[in-house]
């Protein structure tokens, strides 16, 4: 059995592949966040190309500690260090919240690198509707934009990740964990980047 959301180690790519579009090569059938429209290199490209990343590392200097965003890729990649990786997750969830930096590329580089959790969460909820891959899609995107990162500052990936299921959950009509049914977030499997 999995541990509860927020204590595996940071594992974004390197437990369950990626989708298409990231290095790697390995692929899900279809990511819910291909259905906003992102993929990793094209983001890559046009943040460079803006020259966005040196406003974000003034912004929000632990970025400094990577060199762009394919670092930042490697660095969530790697479960050795989960403490770096949550801190550049943060400061991009700063940049990327509508009461914070509000720069929505910086939502969408939290989006892509949350991309494993949200298909294991499409996955889990399969069942309960045909949309679900779209549905997990935008509930992650108003997760990231609406997220309370002056509150919560610990865990912030599972929290966006059950903020989704929970809101998600309540589009559909289902119960969130009522009586035992539903999904019970402890056993969905993610680690904290999914």
């Amino acid at each position: 059995m999995g541990r509860a959301v927020g204590t595996d180690p940071v594992t974004c790519f390197s437990d369950c592949g990626s989708f298409s579009g990231l290095s790697s090569g390995r692929t899900f059938a279809m990511s819910p966040m291909q259905h906003l429209g992102l993929t990793w290199p094209a983001l890559a490209e046009r943040v460079e190309r803006s020259g966005r990343w040196p406003s974000w590392v003034a912004a929000e200097p632990i970025l400094a500690s990577a060199g762009g965003l394919d670092e930042v890729m490697t660095i969530a990649a790697d479960s050795a260090h989960p403490r770096r990786a949550a801190g550049l997750l943060a400061a991009l969830v700063r940049l990327g919240a509508a009461d914070g930096g509000n720069d929505q590329d910086a939502a969408a580089v939290v989006a892509l690198l949350l991309a494993n959790g949200a298909a294991r969460l499409a996955g889990q909820l399969r069942n309960l509707s045909g949309d679900i891959d779209q549905m997990v899609a935008g509930q992650v995107w108003l997760q990231i934009r609406e997220f309370p990162w002056r509150r919560r500052r610990r865990a912030i990936a599972a929290n966006i990740l059950m903020g989704a299921r929970r809101s998600g959950m309540r589009d559909i009509g289902g119960a969130v964990r009522r009586c035992g049914r539903g999904v019970d977030g402890a056993r969905v499997g993610w680690g904290v980047w999914g």
